[in-house]
């Protein structure tokens, strides 16, 4: 009896730590085209945010170099949790001389896996120069906490900028400060322009989301602490003195499913 009664302790607790689970965690290596590849199985996850939808388009003046979604590589997966979870991508040739102008547009949707308001915050950085006189480097990040740009409803847009200039003012990061949010539509619009004489150019950018975490998380931790009281004080077995070698292996079982860092949450 006490043995049934373990055992289904721990597939509950098992089903509650994995519920919201996906099968698909960011890649830490390819480029944007790897991320579009996974619009098929639903996105990918970082955290208890969800990145889907990916979107890439490009076009160049004058004889700017082409830009493809290959050409920007994943330079990063941050978690950083609560305070900073996102993409990072580098190595971009996305480079305009003279008269030439250069401009990408990348897409994509974040949400919270179970639907709650949890997206805090949007931080936008940006890797770049430009070089005088006349060349300069921006990116526009459209922001909509409906989380969809076809249209935003009125009242559900934002924006972050940031630039690079032949000037000696330059604003390579921007964020916002969110009320908690379940969903983001996001839009990144980069321009490398050249000018008269001078020119611009986007090696990198990141874009990051600050998440408080899931309520399912603290649920299960306390759940978790309170199997762990029981089980180490023999209350559910019977017993108040010594341990046995069951109650010793059920509590470090328990003690792996509720708090290990590498369990799902």
């Amino acid at each position: 009896m006490r043995r049934s009664f373990a055992t289904a302790v721990l597939v509950c607790m098992y089903g509650i730590s994995c519920a919201n689970a996906t099968p698909v965690a960011c890649p830490t290596a390819g480029t944007y085209a790897t991320l579009i590849s996974l619009n098929s199985a639903g996105g990918c996850t970082i955290d208890n945010l969800l990145f889907s939808d990916f979107t890439f388009s490009s076009s160049q003046t004058n004889g700017a170099p082409a830009v493809t979604a290959t050409d920007l590589v994943i330079s990063n997966v941050i978690d950083s949790a609560p305070a900073s979870v996102g993409l990072a991508f580098g190595n971009i040739p996305m480079t305009a001389g003279r008269a030439q102008i250069d401009d990408v547009t990348v897409a994509f949707t974040i949400a919270s896996v179970a639907g709650n308001p949890v997206i805090t915050g949007a931080a936008l950085n940006e890797l770049g120069r430009g070089v005088p006189d006349t060349g300069f480097a921006t990116i526009d990040e459209s922001l909509c906490t409906a989380g969809t740009l076809s249209p935003c409803p009125s009242g559900n847009s934002l924006g972050l900028h940031t630039s690079f200039n032949s000037t000696l003012v330059q604003r390579p990061t921007d964020s916002i400060t969110l009320s908690g949010v379940p969903a983001i539509a996001v839009s990144d619009h980069l321009h490398a322009e050249g000018g008269i004489v001078g020119s611009g150019e986007i090696t990198g950018f990141s874009n990051t989301f600050a998440d408080v975490p899931e309520p399912a998380a603290f649920t299960l931790m306390g759940f978790g602490l309170l199997m762990l009281l029981l089980f180490r004080s023999r209350w559910l077995f019977g017993t108040t003195n010594e341990a046995t070698p069951q109650t010793d292996k059920l509590y470090l079982i328990i003690r792996w499913f509720a708090f290990s860092p590498g369990r799902c949450h």
